[in-house]
């Protein structure tokens, strides 16, 4: 299998501009590049330059896979954004976290992962990390915890800790339930967190979403005079780049409720029967919904019985694999069809006329074989 690698980048604050686009170039000559995003893939080389470099001169997400499992997700902040507390998670390996003059830099890796990936999921995937970026710079810092809890999960006691916000870890959202997935953070670890914000004090979650004219309120006058100032400055300014200026993150000091390893491990056995419960009732809600979905097919088969009776003739007489394939389906479709319907003794006699038909087409016979296996069973039971 050759080498297969992908790299996304995209603008979300501002656009790239004519000299920025002209710098881009220059990293690849085929590279696809807008004013907000920049794609490129490769089989037999590489990027011409540092993705994380890429990010923190022009663009706020990224994502880079291989066809031989690996993963790189990149997310940029303004440097207020996020309390500095969370850059803990930092971990020189699977979480880099890295601080710039303006900027906070997550990057978030998986060397192998079980999940085939391709351009379209990546797109997708790029989609959720947009929401997980918006998700950060409104206060929901849940995204920052997963790390985290996977490697208290896996036993580090070492880890520094984390403010004991009350978020809802019981329902992730949806990007961060695929952030979830992609880099196996086991359930059991943000519902022993969940449990134990629930029998703990914790600092009051402050996600906000508020509309232009709340968010225009709530500025103070010195507030208003500083975003003036940077957008005659700058030219142009985001809601995100004007939020980031105004914005005060909480510091270590304004926390003291903590979260702990050994305070998360009290809960872990309780978050496991719970999860555990859940999945099997999800798989019996499962397989009731087949039953049902099954029950109502054969009905319908049942319904128009004639029909089928017909398909699985006119099939058996077309001497190919492919036609003997779908007589032999219609057939066993009809006996679980009339199964279901307590109606066997009126398809015996019918199939037995049936099998009399097709007696030298062996490979279709060959086919019925478990199916003469079910009847004679039921013949032998009356």
């Amino acid at each position: 299998m050759s080498e297969y690698q992908y790299y996304h980048f995209e603008r979300l604050d501002g656009a790239l501009s004519a000299k920025q686009k002209a710098e881009l170039r220059t990293i690849s000559s085929r590279a696809e590049i807008s004013s907000n995003h920049f794609t490129v893939h490769y089989n037999y080389s590489d990027l011409k330059a540092e993705p994380s470099e890429l990010m923190a001169q022009y663009f706020d997400v990224g994502i880079y896979y291989a066809n031989w499992g690996q993963v790189i997700c990149y997310l940029k902040v303004p440097q207020d954004a996020i309390p500095s507390v969370f850059m803990s998670i930092d971990d020189g390996d699977s979480v880099i976290c890295e601080k710039g003059k303006n900027y906070l830099l997550f990057t978030f890796s998986v060397d192998e992962n079980d999940y085939y990936m391709d351009d379209d999921d990546a797109k997708d995937y790029l989609d959720h990390l947009v929401e997980l970026r918006s998700e950060l710079m409104e206060g929901d810092y849940r995204l920052l915890y997963l790390p985290w809890l996977k490697r208290a999960f896996d036993g580090d006691e070492t880890l520094d800790k984390l403010p004991l916000i009350n978020f809802n870890f019981k329902q992730l959202s949806e990007a961060q339930s695929a952030f979830a997935e992609l880099f196996g953070i086991p359930p059991e670890a943000y519902r022993a967190l969940d449990i134990l914000l629930k029998s703990s004090q914790a600092h009051t979650a402050k996600v906000e979403h508020l509309t232009a004219t709340e968010q225009m309120n709530r500025l103070s006058e010195s507030d208003k005079d500083l975003l003036l100032k940077s957008l005659f400055e700058q030219g142009q300014l985001t809601a995100n780049q004007a939020r980031a200026l105004v914005y005060k993150p909480f510091t270590s000091n304004d926390y003291k409720y903590w979260l702990s390893p050994a305070s998360l491990n009290t809960y872990l056995q309780a978050a496991n029967e719970e999860v555990t419960r859940e999945r099997l009732l999800a798989e019996q809600q499962r397989i009731e919904q087949e039953r049902l979905a099954t029950l109502k097919r054969l009905n319908a088969v049942f319904s128009s019985r004639e029909v089928h009776w017909e398909n699985a003739k006119k099939y058996s007489e077309q001497g190919h694999a492919s036609a003997y394939d779908k007589a032999a389906r219609e057939m066993k479709d009809l006996y679980d069809a009339y199964r279901v319907n307590n109606a066997l003794a009126e398809f015996v006699p019918l199939y037995r006329i049936f099998a009399k038909h097709i007696e030298r087409r062996r490979s279709l016979v060959q086919r019925l074989e478990s199916l003469n296996q079910e009847i004679g069973k039921y013949q032998g039971s009356i």
